[in-house]
Formats: structure tokens, sequence, C-alpha cells
């Protein structure tokens, strides 16, 4: 059973480190995944799951359709992903104890992201999705969050924007029909370049499409429900 029509659409978003010698076992765990069940009761429904990693940090992004603690409590229950979540645990820079419910709320509240801007979220998911992690300047994460989603505002149609963001990470989720979200952001990035520059940690002089390359994410897994499933 499907929600019903115009049932709200919302985003979630976690980041965490791993063991610098883990992220290959890492990429493995994450990439073999189980798909959890979509359907979690009539008002809610998972939409999409991406996996991204940059580095140490890995960046997990969740679209539902309905009430996102229902869907994040119904993640939770399911046996085969809290068997992938215990197989994580060994690997994570900050230990962690789901059997614990303080304790893992503990640890998912620092791990959320906050959207500063999401996209309207309507119509179909565009089918390509790149992630960006975004060296910051100490303290500028706030600003650097607004900044960035001002630019956002400045992409075309075409290409959707999401900027995530908690003290200092910084992510920027875009979704379009191809290639040609990197060419409109770089784009944007030369237009508001001098404004960046004072609040991201990297070197303006090696220009933006360098900078684009050294914070591409690797994806790791990207799966989108089927319609009418």
């Amino acid at each position: 059973m499907s929600p019903a029509v115009g049932a709200p659409m919302v985003r979630a978003a976690l980041s965490f480190t791993v063991l610098p010698e883990s992220v290959d076992e890492i990429s493995a765990i994450l990439r073999g995944y189980p798909r959890p069940a979509l359907v979690v009761d009539q008002d809610t429904r998972l939409l999409r799951t991406s996996v991204f990693l940059h580095g140490n940090r890995v960046v997990r992004v969740v679209d539902v359709q309905g009430d996102l603690g229902a869907a994040l409590r119904h993640l939770a229950a399911q046996p085969r992903v809290r068997r992938v979540e215990e197989r994580l645990n060994p690997h994570l820079t900050e230990p962690r104890d789901l059997t614990d419910p303080q304790a893992a709320r503990a640890f998912f509240t620092r791990a959320m992201l906050r959207a500063t801007r999401t996209p309207s979220m309507t119509g179909a998911a565009r089918p390509r999705r790149d992630a960006y992690l975004l060296p910051l300047g100490e303290g500028s994460g706030e600003q650097a969050a607004k900044m960035l989603a001002s630019v956002s505002d400045t992409l075309p149609p075409e290409v959707e924007a999401t900027v995530l963001h908690r003290e200092d990470v910084l992510v920027w989720l875009i979704e379009s029909e191809g290639g040609e979200g990197a060419d409109a952001m770089r784009r944007a990035l030369t237009t508001h370049q001098e404004a960046l520059a004072d609040l991201l940690d990297a070197d303006p002089a090696n220009g933006n499409a360098p900078l684009l390359e050294r914070c591409h994410m690797s994806q790791i897994t990207d799966r989108v429900a089927e319609e009418g499933v």
C-alpha cells in the first residue's frame, strides 16, 4: 500500500566518520546493505536511500514520503538493518551502543545533518545524484551553508540542490538528469567565488573545477523505490 497522494516528502541525512584503516571494509558493508521494506505504514514509504564516502567520512541520505520519524523507527526495527549496523560498530571512530535507546538517540542526534536548503521534491526522482563534501574555514559552517543555499538558488531548473550541514560538515547534494549538474555548479561557484573564498578552506588560485573534483564524494549505493511498490 502506498501513502496517500499529496503526502509530504522529506529528506534526512546522517554523517559519521570511520577508522581510516576500515574505509574499504565499510564500503563493502554499505554496498551490500540489504534493501529494507519500503512501505512503513499506510501513510509512510521510503523513496530513496543513498550512501556517499569521502576520506573516512560517510554521509547517508534518506528520502521519505510521509512521517520521517516513523520511517527511521521502521528502519531501526528491522533485523537485517540492525545486523548491518552491528557490523559497522567496530569501524566507527565514535563508539556507539544501539542496544541502549538513549545512547542510540544521542548518536543519531549528533550524526544528523540539518538541511539549510532542500528542493521541492515533487515529481520523479532525478537519476543522477552527486554529493560534495566542502572544506570549511574555522567557525564558518553556518554562514557558508547559507551562502551555498543562495548559490543553489541560481542553478538552472533541471538541476536540484540540497545543502546539508552540521558544525564543521558541509555537504552539497546535486541531482540532475545527467552531467549538466557539475557544469552548472562550476558556473555558479565562479559567480560567487570571492564571497565563498572567505568561508571555504580552499585555495581559490586552484580554481573551482579542481575544488569540486577534490570534494566529490564516492557514491557507495543509490536505491530508488519503484513506482507502485
